[in-house]
C-alpha cells in the first residue's frame, strides 16, 4: 500500500489535471459568450467613428453591453460555483478513502461541508467565492467599458474599438482585452478550486490526524511565502492552508505514523522517480514527467482516481 505521503501528492497531480480543465472550460465560455454579446451590439450601431454618438446614444449603448456583459458573468460564475460543489463532493470522498486506508478508522463526514467552503474567505483572495467571482466580473466588465469610453472620448473609429476589446480570435484574444479575461477567468477557477479541496481537506483530517505538513511545487516560479513555508508542520486547525496566493500548487500532507521511517524526497521530479510506472502513465500519458505535463481529466474522472492513488 502507498504511504500518505505518496497518496496526497498522487492525488494533488490528479487535481492538477482537474484544475486545468475546468479553468480552460471556464474561460473560454466567459470570452466566448462575451465575444457574442459585444460583436453583436457592434453590429447593431450605425456610426462608423464613436465621435457620431451622441451622448445620449453612446450611454444606452455603453449601458446595454455592461448589461449583457454582467448576464455573461453570473451564467458562467454559476456554472463554475456548481463545478466546485462537485468539487467539494468528490474531495469528500477521496480523502476519506486516503485516511481510512492509511489509519484503519471509518469516521463520520462532517456535515455541510460545501456550505462552509463555500462561505469561509481563500487565503489568496481574503474573499468569498462570490466576492472573488465579483471581483473578477467587476474587472472584466470595467475594462471593456474602459475601451469603449476612451473610443468615445477620442472619437476613434468603431472597427479599432472592437479590436481593442476583442483582439484576433486565432491569435487566442491575446491582442485585445479579451486575452486579458481569459487569463483571470482561468486563475480565478483555478484558486477557487483549490480553496475548495483544501477546505474539504481541512473539515476532514482533525478526525484522523493531529498535525499537518504544508509541501510546495519548488522550482523557479515559487513564490517566497511558499518557499518558506514548505516543510513547516502546523497543528490541525491551527495553522495556514492553501491557496496562499493566485494559482497556488502547494498541498498540505496530514502527519501519520506510517511517515516515520519514510525519507522524504526533497523535490517532486525525485519523488517522480520512485513512483510506479502505471501511475505515472496514468498521470502524464507518454510524455515526461512534470507538472507542466499533467494530463486534463474531468470531475468525474478525478472522482474515478482513489483505486490507483492507493496503489
Amino acid at each position: 500500500m502507498a504511504s500518505l505521503y505518496d497518496m496526497m501528492l498522487r492525488h494533488s497531480l490528479y487535481l492538477e489535471g482537474a484544475k486545468k480543465g475546468t479553468a480552460d472550460e471556464f474561460s473560454s465560455s466567459v470570452v466566448s459568450d462575451l465575444d457574442a454579446v459585444v460583436k453583436r451590439a457592434f453590429q447593431n450601431i450605425n456610426v462608423d467613428n464613436f465621435g457620431e454618438f451622441t451622448k445620449a446614444d453612446f450611454n444606452r449603448f455603453v449601458a446595454d453591453i455592461r448589461l449583457r456583459t454582467n448576464d455573461v458573468h453570473n451564467k458562467n460564475t454559476k456554472e463554475l460555483m456548481n463545478d466546485t460543489k462537485k468539487l467539494s463532493r468528490v474531495e469528500t470522498t477521496l480523502f476519506q478513502g486516503m485516511f481510512r486506508e492509511d489509519t484503519g478508522d471509518r469516521l463520520a463526514t462532517p456535515s455541510n461541508v460545501w456550505g462552509s467552503v463555500k462561505n469561509s474567505n481563500i487565503p489568496a483572495t481574503g474573499q468569498t467565492f462570490q466576492k472573488s467571482a465579483n471581483t473578477f466580473r467587476n474587472s472584466s466588465v470595467g475594462n471593456i467599458e474602459r475601451l469603449l469610453r476612451n473610443g468615445y472620448a477620442d472619437k476613434l473609429d468603431t472597427t479599432d474599438v472592437f479590436k481593442s476589446i476583442r483582439g484576433v480570435k486565432s491569435l487566442g484574444y491575446k491582442d485585445g482585452v479579451f486575452g486579458k479575461i481569459s487569463g483571470w477567468g482561468r486563475t480565478l477557477a483555478s484558486t477557487l478550486m483549490s480553496h475548495t479541496s483544501s477546505s474539504v481537506k481541512d473539515k476532514i483530517a482533525p478526525s484522523y490526524y493531529d498535525e499537518y505538513q504544508w509541501v510546495s511545487v519548488l522550482d523557479d516560479v515559487t513564490t517566497e511565502i511558499c518557499w518558506e513555508r514548505d516543510g513547516e508542520i502546523y497543528k490541525m486547525g491551527e495553522g495556514p492552508q492553501p491557496p496562499a496566493h493566485y494559482n497556488c500548487r502547494s498541498t498540505t500532507v496530514p502527519i501519520s505514523p506510517s511517515r516515520e521511517d519514510i525519507e522524504e524526497p526533497d523535490t517532486l521530479a525525485e519523488w517522480l522517480d520512485g513512483q510506479p510506472s502505471e501511475v505515472l502513465k496514468d498521470i502524464f500519458g507518454d510524455v515526461d514527467p512534470s507538472l507542466d505535463n499533467v494530463k486534463v481529466i474531468s470531475l468525474d474522472g478525478l472522482r474515478d482516481k482513489l483505486d490507483i492513488i492507493l496503489i
